[in-house]
């Protein structure tokens, strides 16, 4: 049985992977899936288990979202609660489904880093996920 947390993981994978029906276009999408991951979040060693055992669904996403991400600007998107930017969304998406494999990139700015962002959702939305990336995290280019 499919509890609520990895039901929201299972929503928000799935709303990266409808991101290229937006290709080149604002979407509330990336929003959505941000907070999904966050409400997660808040027990870091589970994001990192549903990582882990949705690990071929985590990569298509990642994929989805690396090309989404190289077709939008860093507009800011209506109706979006997130206070970021829809490269900025990409960034913090791509963090997500990066924590297995610590290979963390990101598409817009020097000013992103593992350590920028979790400082970022710690302050934003209340979240330590310090612990997930101080073993072994490297940063790679796309």
């Amino acid at each position: 049985m499919i509890n609520l947390a990895e039901e929201n993981f299972l929503e928000a994978i799935s709303l990266c992977t409808e991101l290229p029906m937006f290709r080149c276009k604002p979407s509330t999408k990336p929003c959505q899936a941000i907070h999904l991951f966050c409400e997660i979040g808040t027990v870091p060693n589970l994001l990192l288990e549903l990582s882990e055992k949705y690990a071929d669904q985590v990569l298509i996403a990642k994929e989805l979202v690396t090309d989404y991400a190289a077709s939008i600007d860093n507009w800011k998107i209506n109706g979006c609660s997130c206070p970021f930017g829809g490269v900025d969304h990409c960034n913090l998406l791509n963090f997500f489904l990066s924590l297995t494999t610590k290979n963390f990139y990101f598409f817009r700015g020097n000013d992103f880093s593992p350590e920028v962002i979790c400082e970022m959702l710690q302050e934003w939305k209340g979240i330590n996920l310090f612990p997930l990336i101080t073993t072994s995290s490297q940063l790679a280019t796309p």
